[in-house]
């Protein structure tokens, strides 16, 4: 078996200590797995998920901060998927749908700002004595 030479370490003061811990911990890692090749290969998939896990919950949270601003043009568009007539109107006139996905457009009434939910409308005719 040939024998490695060690790169060594740099100059730089913070590299070099940087080099040293990850130096130590290579050569636990690799002691351990060779005695525990088992448990060390258990391990090594119990950390991959985890960080892979935190790393796709970081992505997560990046895309949801800027997703609303890469549709902002469309903020007053209401979407309703699937459309379904529930036959009844709100104080406006305006019919009424259900949909699973009911991204209403907020409106300001009475200065106060409010999201133009179906279940909001429903509530509303139904408090006013409307059906």
């Amino acid at each position: 078996m040939e024998q490695i030479e060690i790169k060594p370490y740099s100059n730089n003061f913070f590299i070099k200590a940087f080099q040293k811990i990850y130096r130590y911990y290579l050569g636990a890692w690799y002691g351990f797995n060779d005695k525990h090749p088992k448990l060390g290969n258990l391990l090594y998939k119990i950390g991959f998920f985890f960080l892979f896990s935190m790393a796709v919950t970081v992505i997560q949270f990046l895309i949801m901060l800027f997703l609303p601003y890469a549709f902002s043009s469309i903020w007053d568009i209401p979407f309703c998927f699937p459309r379904v007539n529930l036959g009844l109107k709100d104080a406006s006139g305006n019919d009424l749908f259900f949909g699973i996905f009911n991204e209403p457009v907020q409106i300001l009434l009475n200065e106060k700002l409010i999201q133009a939910y179906t279940c909001f409308d429903v509530n509303h005719l139904l408090s006013d004595g409307g059906l």
